[in-house]
Protein backbone atom coordinates (compact mmCIF):
# COMPACT_ATOMS: atom_id res chain seq x y z
CA UNK A 1 0.00 0.00 0.00
CA UNK A 2 1.12 3.55 -0.49
CA UNK A 3 2.42 5.87 2.19
CA UNK A 4 1.23 9.41 2.70
CA UNK A 5 3.89 11.62 4.25
CA UNK A 6 3.31 15.10 5.62
CA UNK A 7 5.48 17.33 7.79
CA UNK A 8 4.30 16.11 11.19
CA UNK A 9 2.73 12.72 10.44
CA UNK A 10 2.98 9.73 8.10
CA UNK A 11 0.24 7.27 7.17
CA UNK A 12 1.40 3.70 6.53
CA UNK A 13 -0.09 0.23 6.70
CA UNK A 14 1.18 -0.04 10.31
CA UNK A 15 -0.72 3.01 11.51
CA UNK A 16 -0.39 6.75 11.97
CA UNK A 17 3.21 7.72 12.66
CA UNK A 18 3.62 11.00 14.52
CA UNK A 19 6.84 12.62 13.30
CA UNK A 20 9.37 14.90 14.92
CA UNK A 21 12.36 15.95 12.78
CA UNK A 22 11.32 13.32 10.18
CA UNK A 23 11.58 10.51 12.76
CA UNK A 24 8.62 8.61 14.14
CA UNK A 25 8.20 9.06 17.89
CA UNK A 26 4.76 7.46 18.30
CA UNK A 27 2.60 5.09 16.28
CA UNK A 28 -1.18 5.06 16.59
CA UNK A 29 -2.57 1.82 15.21
CA UNK A 30 -5.80 2.00 13.25
CA UNK A 31 -7.53 -0.28 15.76
CA UNK A 32 -7.05 2.33 18.52
CA UNK A 33 -8.72 5.10 16.51
CA UNK A 34 -12.29 5.66 17.69
CA UNK A 35 -13.31 8.74 15.68
CA UNK A 36 -11.79 11.17 13.24
CA UNK A 37 -12.95 14.61 12.21
CA UNK A 38 -11.96 16.93 9.37
CA UNK A 39 -12.01 20.55 10.53
CA UNK A 40 -10.50 23.87 9.50
CA UNK A 41 -7.80 25.30 11.71
CA UNK A 42 -4.74 27.53 11.80
CA UNK A 43 -1.46 26.48 10.21
CA UNK A 44 0.54 27.15 13.39
CA UNK A 45 -0.19 26.03 16.95
CA UNK A 46 0.29 29.33 18.80
CA UNK A 47 -1.23 31.53 16.13
CA UNK A 48 -2.05 34.39 18.51
CA UNK A 49 1.61 34.76 19.50
CA UNK A 50 2.75 34.59 15.86
CA UNK A 51 0.12 37.16 14.88
CA UNK A 52 1.21 39.46 17.73
CA UNK A 53 4.87 39.25 16.68
CA UNK A 54 3.87 39.98 13.08
CA UNK A 55 1.90 43.07 14.06
CA UNK A 56 4.74 44.27 16.32
CA UNK A 57 7.34 43.80 13.54
CA UNK A 58 5.15 45.59 10.99
CA UNK A 59 4.41 48.47 13.38
CA UNK A 60 8.07 48.79 14.32
CA UNK A 61 9.08 48.91 10.64
CA UNK A 62 6.54 51.70 9.96
CA UNK A 63 7.83 53.72 12.93
CA UNK A 64 11.43 53.26 11.79
CA UNK A 65 10.48 54.31 8.26
CA UNK A 66 8.90 57.48 9.63
CA UNK A 67 12.05 58.38 11.60
CA UNK A 68 14.26 57.53 8.65
CA UNK A 69 12.29 59.73 6.27
CA UNK A 70 12.09 62.59 8.80
CA UNK A 71 15.88 62.38 9.11
CA UNK A 72 16.17 63.34 5.45
CA UNK A 73 14.79 66.81 6.22
CA UNK A 74 18.09 67.78 7.85
CA UNK A 75 19.70 70.62 5.87
CA UNK A 76 23.34 69.57 6.33
CA UNK A 77 23.51 66.06 4.83
CA UNK A 78 26.71 64.08 5.00
CA UNK A 79 27.78 60.80 3.46
CA UNK A 80 27.18 59.12 6.82
CA UNK A 81 23.48 60.09 6.69
CA UNK A 82 23.06 58.36 3.32
CA UNK A 83 24.93 55.32 4.63
CA UNK A 84 22.60 55.12 7.64
CA UNK A 85 19.61 55.67 5.35
CA UNK A 86 20.58 52.73 3.11
CA UNK A 87 21.25 50.38 6.00
CA UNK A 88 18.04 51.52 7.69
CA UNK A 89 16.03 50.71 4.58
CA UNK A 90 17.43 47.18 4.56
CA UNK A 91 16.43 46.74 8.22
CA UNK A 92 12.96 48.13 7.56
CA UNK A 93 12.42 45.82 4.61
CA UNK A 94 13.52 42.77 6.64
CA UNK A 95 11.21 43.71 9.54
CA UNK A 96 8.26 44.42 7.25
CA UNK A 97 8.63 41.18 5.29
CA UNK A 98 9.01 39.17 8.51
CA UNK A 99 5.88 40.83 9.92
CA UNK A 100 3.83 40.21 6.78
CA UNK A 101 4.90 36.56 6.56
CA UNK A 102 4.07 36.08 10.26
CA UNK A 103 0.62 37.61 9.86
CA UNK A 104 -0.15 35.54 6.77
CA UNK A 105 0.98 32.28 8.37
CA UNK A 106 -0.96 33.01 11.57
CA UNK A 107 -4.22 33.68 9.74
CA UNK A 108 -3.95 30.99 7.05
CA UNK A 109 -6.65 28.32 7.46
CA UNK A 110 -5.73 24.72 6.66
CA UNK A 111 -7.53 21.38 6.97
CA UNK A 112 -6.84 19.45 10.17
CA UNK A 113 -7.76 15.83 10.82
CA UNK A 114 -8.47 15.28 14.52
CA UNK A 115 -7.89 11.68 15.59
CA UNK A 116 -9.58 10.47 18.78
CA UNK A 117 -7.82 7.43 20.28
CA UNK A 118 -8.97 6.52 23.76
CA UNK A 119 -8.96 9.61 25.95
CA UNK A 120 -6.37 11.41 23.80
CA UNK A 121 -6.86 13.34 20.61
CA UNK A 122 -4.23 14.21 18.02
CA UNK A 123 -4.40 17.05 15.51
CA UNK A 124 -2.85 16.16 12.15
CA UNK A 125 -2.24 19.37 10.22
CA UNK A 126 -2.27 18.83 6.46
CA UNK A 127 0.50 21.19 5.38
CA UNK A 128 1.95 19.45 2.31
CA UNK A 129 -1.11 17.38 1.34
CA UNK A 130 -3.76 20.10 1.21
CA UNK A 131 -4.39 19.45 -2.49
CA UNK A 132 -4.46 15.68 -1.89
CA UNK A 133 -7.08 15.83 0.86
CA UNK A 134 -9.30 13.29 -0.89
CA UNK A 135 -6.43 10.78 -1.03
CA UNK A 136 -5.85 11.17 2.72
CA UNK A 137 -9.56 10.66 3.46
CA UNK A 138 -9.67 7.61 1.14
CA UNK A 139 -6.61 6.21 2.92
CA UNK A 140 -8.45 6.42 6.25
CA UNK A 141 -11.58 4.91 4.71
CA UNK A 142 -9.54 1.98 3.35
CA UNK A 143 -8.68 1.14 6.98
CA UNK A 144 -12.35 1.46 8.05
CA UNK A 145 -11.95 4.85 9.72
CA UNK A 146 -14.76 7.23 8.82
CA UNK A 147 -13.64 10.88 8.62
CA UNK A 148 -16.54 13.10 9.66
CA UNK A 149 -16.62 16.60 8.25
CA UNK A 150 -17.60 19.36 10.61
CA UNK A 151 -16.79 20.66 14.04
CA UNK A 152 -14.87 18.86 16.74
CA UNK A 153 -15.61 19.45 20.41
CA UNK A 154 -13.16 18.35 23.10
Amino acid sequence: MIEIVDINFKLTSEGIHLLRNKYSYQIITYEKVENSYLVKGKSVKNWIIVLTFGIVFLTFSIILLYYLISGLSVDDKSVRLYNIFGNGLIGIIVLAVTGIISIISALKPIPIIVIVAGKKFYKLRLLKNQKNLDEVVLFFISYRINVERGTFKT
